[in-house]
């Protein structure tokens, strides 16, 4: 079997490979926002209000069927060779703290697709793919 990863952004593949050596690193995203500049401040009214509001009443509304993710998807998805015991990768948040937001493998089961998907906010992200024998993930049991 031949193996090989995807990644996909905000619904955009951003890399896609396999015939790699030991590893291989892709960043993607966006850039990262360092001082957000705060809302302006809005100037409290002069006079107060001259009567009460008239109440209305009020009625449960029903909750909304989740909608998946409001924020930035980002999937890996990893279609491991004959020997998928030697893979593992990661994700690590390059504008934050977080550090490493996403991992995965070593994994189990020869030529199988495992796909993971996280909801993240926009940002930079580092995506690092490790082949533990050197020969990547390609061509069966990898060609580097």
């Amino acid at each position: 079997g031949s193996g090989s990863y995807t990644i996909k952004y905000d619904g955009v593949e951003v890399k896609s490979g396999g015939q790699f050596g030991s590893s291989e690193t892709q960043t993607f995203g966006s850039a990262c926002v360092t001082n957000p500049t705060p809302p302006p401040m809005t100037p409290p009214p002069t006079e107060p209000p001259t009567a009460q509001p008239t109440p209305v009443p009020t009625t449960a509304s029903p909750t909304p069927a989740p909608t998946g993710c409001t924020g930035t998807e980002v999937v890996v998805g990893i279609l491991t060779d004959n020997y998928p015991g030697e893979t593992t990768w990661w994700v690590t948040d390059k504008c934050g703290s977080a550090g490493v937001i996403m991992s995965g493998g070593s994994y189990s089961g020869s030529n199988t697709l495992y796909k993971e998907s996280l909801c993240a906010t926009a940002g930079q992200y580092e995506f690092t793919i490790n082949d533990s024998f050197g020969d990547g993930v390609c061509c069966g049991y990898g060609s580097g």
